[in-house]
């Protein structure tokens, strides 16, 4: 696994070849405001679908550790040492499974992209590929300088207001009212 994790149990079970991982790290960063803390509060175990190992479909069992946040000021109280390493927050699949289910929707359509992931051993529905693309797209920074320009679509009669983004000088929207309270929505 991570040289953070131990890995402490493989099993066979219905098909299924368990993997069972626990954290080594005794400490962790608080992810509001950066305090470590060692203060371990509980744990749970995180079920994660991976790549299939000779034709069986792996589980990872990753055990995730809760932390107490001893900053007095912080409003996080407890929190836990993401595994961002392995799978994303709150995903099913790790981050392999992920990339290779990508591969497949960017060679094929939605459609057909089911099949070659059966193949592959990954059980995936046409919904669940496109999610995973759509989930993917870079996401797009904060506006940080905006500007505004109000022009007129007709000469003295209708107006409009332009929006771009000042950094880049790319458009970001355009409303066809130049009313101050439309502009500040």
């Amino acid at each position: 696994m991570h040289k953070l994790t131990k890995v402490t149990g493989v099993e066979h079970v219905d098909a299924c070849v368990e993997i069972t991982g626990v954290p080594t790290a005794d400490i962790a960063a608080c992810r509001n405001c950066g305090n470590t803390s060692a203060a371990v509060r509980s744990s749970y175990v995180r079920r994660l679908r991976d790549l299939p190992v000779l034709a069986e479909l792996p589980g990872v069992h990753a055990v995730v550790r809760r932390f107490r946040c001893r900053a007095r000021d912080c409003l996080r109280v407890i929190f836990s040492k993401p595994l961002n390493w392995l799978a994303k927050r709150y995903a099913q699949r790790t981050n392999r499974v992920t990339q290779v289910l990508k591969s497949v929707v960017m060679a094929m359509t939605s459609a057909l992209g089911t099949e070659p992931a059966l193949k592959l051993g990954m059980r995936a529905s046409s919904s669940t590929l496109l999610r995973t693309i759509s989930r993917s797209r870079p996401e797009v920074p904060a506006l940080r300088v905006l500007g505004i320009y109000d022009f007129a679509m007709r000469h003295g009669r209708t107006y409009g207001t332009l929006l771009c983004d000042l950094e880049s000088g790319k458009p970001v929207d355009v409303l066809l009212d130049r009313a101050a309270e439309l502009v500040a929505k």
